[in-house]
């Protein structure tokens, strides 16, 4: 009687332990699902772009001193603007070379504001480019806040500004993305006509960027996330591209840059800078000027 109480009491003692253990692993996978669901891009979508957009909210005027000085004696005017998309009240800032010159709508990154690209801005300048700079919504001076979709609403109205209100033929409108801009320009190609294409300091894909710094977005189907598809823009038919990349690049490696001009079709330049970081340091750099005067000439 002894042993087959003791048979009992074991018999129990494993069916206990198989049900804890059941419920153990139920909860596990709870959890796992309850965190899959939080960070799914159909949630978390403003958490991502939380994230990803890092605004200055300062007087671009401000910051544009500090960084490349006054640029009033390199062009022919210098005009302040403001114009609107889809209600948020937008600014920029309007270097005309010359008449002649092409128009560099500039996309800058996700960091900072417009005013943090003087650097650029005498760089295209020094090249024989007119330079448009214009803030994404809640960065600098322009109202609302930055989305994925946001920005390239935004870069689409500067756009329509420029031919509206500056009465710049599309002939002569050049766009240039600086990193998450890259992004933003490339959606910009596929919804206006441009007379050529820069992309500083950029990637393939805004998904393929996230997915080598946050392994679990690999977890979600690709068409989750809003995207700045970069090669979808250049494989297709588009103007003129040249991509420029700095071998020091700390953001984005230059085999994104290879991968790019591999897949591009059609009119392409690739300009790799030995010694470049992600952000132009020094709007003298030689070959970074050399490369964009022989672009402009070649338009």
């Amino acid at each position: 009687m002894r042993l087959i109480g003791a048979g009992k009491k074991w018999q129990d003692s494993c069916m206990n332990l198989a049900q804890k253990y059941r419920f153990g692993l139920f909860a596990q996978f709870c959890s796992v699902l309850l965190l899959w669901c939080a960070f799914s891009p159909l949630v978390a979508m403003p958490l991502y772009e939380r994230i990803l957009f890092f605004p200055d909210k300062s007087d671009p005027a401000v910051i544009f001193k500090s960084f490349g000085g006054d640029l009033t004696g390199a062009c022919q005017s210098v005009k302040t603007v403001r114009f609107s998309n889809h209600g948020a009240d937008l600014s920029g800032y309007f270097f005309r070379l010359n008449d002649a010159a092409p128009v560099a709508l500039v996309s800058h990154g996700n960091g900072g504001n417009l005013g943090h690209r003087a650097r650029l801005a005498s760089a295209l300048l020094k090249s024989g480019y007119s330079v448009f700079l214009y803030d994404y919504q809640g960065y600098g001076l322009s109202s609302g806040t930055a989305s994925i979709k946001g920005v390239v609403s935004d870069a689409v109205a500067a756009y329509d500004y420029l031919i509206g209100e500056e009465h710049i033929p599309t002939s002569h409108i050049v766009g240039y993305g600086e990193s998450l801009g890259t992004g933003v320009t490339s959606e910009l190609s596929r919804q206006r006509p441009l007379r050529g294409i820069v992309l500083q300091s950029g990637f393939p894909s805004l998904t393929w960027a996230a997915h080598d710094r946050l392994w679990f977005t690999w977890m979600y189907p690709t068409s989750w996330f809003d995207d700045l598809d970069c090669l979808k823009a250049v494989s297709g038919e588009h103007a003129p591209l040249m991509i420029i990349h700095g071998t020091k690049d700390q953001a984005f490696a230059t085999r994104y840059a290879h991968l790019l001009y591999n897949k591009a079709s059609g009119d392409k330049t690739l300009c790799i800078i030995k010694g470049m970081t992600h952000n132009l340091d020094d709007s003298a750099n030689s070959e970074f000027l050399a490369a964009l005067g022989r672009f402009a000439r070649e338009l």
